[in-house]
């Protein structure tokens, strides 16, 4: 399978405020909230540094008030965390392909404005897409 990252589109910087989101957050937001977290989802790849990191983000979330409900079991959770199981795949590939049109003829500066031209390019440059 062959495909592209795009990203930098006109609407991308109409939507995004000016200086980021920061300035929404309120540091109280989080007091009394519950939040739960599903361990199971996150055994998999380099633990040396991704569990430390979200351990990390879970004591923040805590010193800024939030309960935080830890090693939650659901009982369908291979069927959630299965793109195929759960219709996320075929979710996913419905939108990419009802919108890849409109966010391409969007873009600020592409050698492709169509999925027919991403098509195109890699017939016509197989070896660079290949790599």
């Amino acid at each position: 399978m062959r495909f592209f990252i795009l990203c930098g589109n006109k609407r991308s910087s109409q939507v995004h405020p000016v200086g980021g989101y920061k300035k929404f957050l309120n540091r109280n937001e989080l007091k009394g909230k519950k939040l739960g977290v599903v361990r199971n989802l996150f055994n998999s790849g380099n633990v040396s540094t991704v569990i430390p990191a979200f351990e990390h983000h879970l004591d923040t979330l805590r010193q800024s008030g939030a309960t935080v409900v830890d090693n939650l079991e659901i009982s369908s959770v291979d069927v959630i965390s299965n793109p195929s199981k759960s219709g996320e795949l075929t979710a996913m590939l419905a939108g990419f392909k009802t919108s890849v049109n409109d966010y391409l003829k969007d873009l600020v500066s592409s050698l492709v404005r169509s999925l027919a031209d991403i098509i195109a390019f890699n017939q016509q440059n197989d070896a660079l897409v290949s790599m």
